[in-house]
């Protein structure tokens, strides 16, 4: 496997949706060319309808990218695990083929991911 460290990770659920939108997409191409998309705008407009408002040009932004998502977008891989540590968080990403390899990604885990989700027990005041 190879191991990316990012400076911080989406939440899985975010990336399930993502996997959905484009098993949803794939579904939807055309079948005489293979599911291969040929008229891009047509294309375009199907992402749109699937509920994604980035499908304009003009909104895509070449830095600053999530590696998770161009993953899953530009190969097809798709998130098999996910592991939260005290320190860090990782998602296991791997294509279809079982014997291929498998990418780590791994962030640390910000205070705001450290938050309790309950407030701590007030301590009892000393005699």
């Amino acid at each position: 496997h190879l191991q990316f460290f990012v400076d911080a990770l989406k939440p899985l659920e975010e990336y399930k949706r993502l996997e959905q939108r484009l098993n949803a997409f794939a579904a939807l191409g055309p079948r005489e060319t293979g599911s291969k998309w040929t008229d891009l705008a047509e294309a375009r407009e199907a992402w749109r309808q699937l509920g994604d408002s980035s499908a304009a040009p003009a909104a895509f932004r070449v830095h600053g990218r999530d590696l998770v998502e161009q993953m899953l977008v530009a190969f097809g891989w798709r998130v098999i695990a996910q592991h939260e540590g005290r320190e860090t968080r990782s998602l296991l990403l791997s294509s279809s083929d079982t014997s291929g390899v498998r990418f780590v990604v791994t962030c640390k885990l910000t205070s705001a991911d450290d938050a309790p989700t309950a407030p701590p027990a007030a301590k009892k005041p000393r005699p």
